[in-house]
């Protein structure tokens, strides 16, 4: 999880425990964050990865995404690709967050995502699923927002 690029973690903060990693961005004005996640295959059959349909959260969107299969090597644009029974796919998530002074009506609470919807298509049908994040959660701050992302 980073800020402008890797290593930048101003306003993220992380927290660890036998659940695994919770990881808070702080709100800015039209900034942005990214984050990698590894989508693996768990399944018997290979799949066609088609896309990332949810595009908006209200207050924060997923502007684009890239991917590799080699987590040190560069990415590349995300397009579809398929997945093979036991294989994984480095994906960066590329996040812009809303462009508006974040209303948090006295609440400041935060909203945990912990999953990811993800398009494709296996034996010909097309698909849309919930992957979970394992061990992993993102925590964005909610509120009211004059100017929602998507």
């Amino acid at each position: 999880m980073w800020r402008l690029a890797p290593g930048d973690e101003t306003a993220v903060g992380r927290v660890d425990n036998v659940l695994g990693s919770e990881v808070t961005v702080g709100f800015e004005r039209s900034g942005t964050f990214s984050a990698e996640v590894a989508l693996v295959n768990h399944g018997r059959y290979p799949v066609k990865v088609l896309g990332l349909p949810d595009r908006g959260a209200y207050y924060y969107g997923l502007e684009s995404a890239e991917m590799t299969s080699d987590p040190a090597g560069p990415p590349q644009p995300f397009h579809s690709f398929t997945l093979r029974r036991g294989a994984a796919r480095w994906l960066v998530l590329h996040f812009r967050f809303a462009d508006c002074d974040l209303d948090h009506g006295g609440d400041g609470g935060d909203v945990s995502r912990t999953s990811l919807p993800v398009d494709y298509r296996v034996f010909g049908l097309h698909r849309k699923e919930t992957v979970p994040f394992q061990h992993f959660a993102l925590s964005v701050p909610s509120g009211h927002c004059d100017h929602p992302a998507l």
